[in-house]
């Protein structure tokens, strides 16, 4: 008989986001596609008596030029701001002027001083869904708990939001791992 170790995954976040293999905070959201950040904009209505052409930059999102000779160019709402990923212009959502960004290096700074303390825990994955509705980066912790045959690895989970759907979290995750024996 040959004994293989089989995870059991019960929580959302494997098999999603990408793999991580350094360390280094600022590495680990490169390799998992979060190194980027977002901004709040202003909403803007052109009326139709407004003079304005559109054209295109090179990654095809649309440019405004509004007539030197228009004294008005357009309506603000001061209470609606979109939330735009800034590298794409990419709108996630759109907000009240209430809500604050916290970017995603300041959201997985808070690994910062436990990494610097426990240099055995381990980036292992970090990713987005549903266009930035969830973030998260994950950690696993050393020294897995033995019971039995069976052994359950610790992580750890920072999830946040660009969408105001959810704060940032903080969680413990225990994960069974059980040996099977074929």
């Amino acid at each position: 008989m040959t004994e293989t170790t089989t995870t059991h995954p019960t929580h959302g976040f494997f098999g999603i986001g990408g793999a991580i293999d350094t360390p280094n905070l600022d590495e680990a959201l490169v390799q998992s596609g979060l190194n980027f950040t977002v901004s709040q904009q202003q909403n803007l209505v052109i009326g139709k008596d407004v003079k304005f052409e559109v054209d295109r930059d090179d990654m095809g999102r649309p440019i405004f030029t509004f007539d030197e000779d228009t004294p008005y160019n357009g309506l603000l709402f001061p209470n609606q701001q979109p939330i735009v990923r800034d590298y794409d212009l990419q709108v996630i959502a759109n907000m009240g002027d209430g809500y604050r960004i916290m970017q995603n290096r300041d959201c997985v700074g808070i690994l910062e001083d436990i990494l610097a303390d426990e240099p055995d825990i381990e980036l292992v994955r970090g990713g987005q869904i549903k266009n930035c509705e969830r973030l998260f980066i994950c950690a696993r912790l050393p020294e897995p708990l033995e019971i039995d045959e069976d052994r359950i690895e610790k992580y750890i989970l920072i999830m946040w939001s660009h969408t105001g759907k959810a704060a940032i979290t903080i969680r413990f995750l225990p994960t069974l791992v059980t040996p099977h024996k074929s």
